[in-house]
């Protein structure tokens, strides 16, 4: 069984490809851009992205459930440039919001979500979200301090998946030469499994509380089978999280802590 059919039978396709010519999103006329498929969508849609590459700021609308599914990983590319490349802004939705086999580079977040019921992200790779990989002029704490201070970072990263109430998944990713790396922030039932985030500005994998006191923060959490390495900050930092195991990680050579827990119980 293909990739096609397992998602959904209401599909809408992307072809950079395509030369346009009454483009419907059928399998044989295939839309252009990704943002033609979201407009043409309905809830529960999967948007099939055939190999190329996309220079798209999208916006994810709050009303519709979506998977976003890329032909190959290693070919299908997506960039925000100057905005985030994947963006909801309604922390109240209540959908699903699904992300498989893709790249997405060059933008300040690669995915920021500010509410869904459930997230998935799988097979993805993230780099220079948040930082265009320049390195410090010197390698010290005064270096790294200029350089978030230059252009050549934002306040991004790879992803930041906000309050999802049911349920995050987010499996067999890479992040790499991003400001951040794998953010899920004030969620429940998380489960972040055999990724390698590396080579971050920031820490590796980071379960954030909002209140940054341990009011909010993710519950029921899952960090299994992680490869965190050479990351600026920690390897992997938990705040405000509320039960979990963290368990058969690769940690190692990270500027900070190794594994730091802030406000956190049950861990």
């Amino acid at each position: 069984t293909s990739d096609k059919k397992m998602h959904a039978d209401n599909f809408l396709y992307v072809s950079a490809k395509y030369d346009g010519a009454g483009s419907n999103g059928s399998s044989f006329k295939q839309f252009q851009t990704v943002a033609a498929a979201i407009a043409a969508s309905s809830d529960g849609t999967t948007i099939f992205i055939h190999s190329g590459t996309y220079s798209e700021a999208l916006t994810v609308p709050a009303d519709k459930s979506l998977c976003f599914l890329g032909e190959d990983k290693d070919t299908t590319i997506l960039t925000g440039g100057a905005d985030n490349c994947f963006y909801q802004s309604d922390s109240a939705s209540t959908k699903v919001y699904k992300w498989k086999n893709l790249t997405i580079q060059n933008s300040v977040y690669g995915i920021r979500s500010k509410g869904a019921s459930e997230y998935y992200v799988e097979n993805c790779l993230f780099k220079n979200n948040g930082w265009d990989g320049t390195a410090p002029a010197t390698e010290d704490q005064a270096g790294y301090a200029a350089l978030w201070a230059s252009a050549n970072t934002s306040n991004g990263g790879g992803l930041r998946l906000q309050k999802a109430t049911n349920k995050v998944v987010v499996m067999h990713c890479e992040v790499s030469n991003c400001a951040r790396g794998l953010r899920v922030e004030d969620s429940a039932n998380v489960t972040i499994q055999d990724n390698y985030t590396h080579h971050n500005l920031e820490s590796g994998v980071y379960l954030a509380d909002s209140s940054y006191a341990g009011s909010n923060g993710c519950s029921n959490v899952f960090v299994i089978g992680n490869k965190v390495e050479y990351n600026k900050n920690n390897g992997i930092l938990l705040i405000g999280t509320r039960k979990g195991q963290v368990l058969s990680n690769s940690v190692l050579d990270n500027y900070n802590s190794g594994i730091q827990l802030w406000y956190s119980a049950g861990i």
